[in-house]
């Protein structure tokens, strides 16, 4: 997936644009929602994740029926051994297409104390089907310290259109300004 970036405070927003718009196309979208919603330009360099990110696992108990979140603090540890340095949780391994929307805030709370505290830095996916839970889940994560981003993926079922897609992403990025 292609990954921009934009600032609206002091953390960047990683927005996946999952191939299906060209880098050009995409930043030109990202670029009217970021003057629409009043983000501020920064420098990328400064910004730009360069070490590595782990998609990170979500521990399962009870046949996979629960979270088991007691498990994230040694994985965490266990990821910054590996000198991970960026930890995405509820990513591109798919179990936020399963959880549900209290289990994904647990998860981000869960990750936001553990990963900070082994030097790592979280970036919250967000993404959702439902435009609603997807902005629901980036304020959440914007209102939690130890979260550093959020990325979200598009809907997945039916191809958006560029201005679809902006509208999408513009909601979403308004309901975390912080981040």
């Amino acid at each position: 997936p292609k990954l921009l970036h934009f600032k609206r405070a002091h953390a960047p927003l990683l927005i996946s644009a999952m191939g299906i718009l060209s880098a050009a196309q995409f930043a030109l979208a990202l670029a009217a929602t970021a003057s629409v919603h009043g983000a501020c330009a920064f420098d990328i360099a400064d910004h730009k994740i360069t070490s590595l990110m782990a998609a990170s696992y979500t521990p399962m108990k009870n046949d996979g029926m629960e979270l088991d979140l007691d498990r994230i603090p040694a994985y965490a540890a266990f990821l910054a051994k590996l000198n991970i340095t960026n930890v995405m949780p509820a990513g591109t391994n798919g179990e936020s297409l399963s959880m549900t929307v209290p289990e994904r805030k647990q998860l981000a709370k869960a990750w936001a104390q553990a990963g900070p505290a082994n030097g790592l830095r979280v970036y919250m996916h967000i993404g959702s089907e439902s435009l609603l839970e997807a902005m629901d889940l980036a304020k959440h994560a914007a209102s939690i310290e130890g979260i550093s981003g959020i990325v979200c993926m598009t809907p997945l079922y039916f191809k958006p259109s560029v201005q679809t897609l902006h509208d999408f992403l513009a909601k979403v990025a308004g309901a975390a300004p912080e981040l």
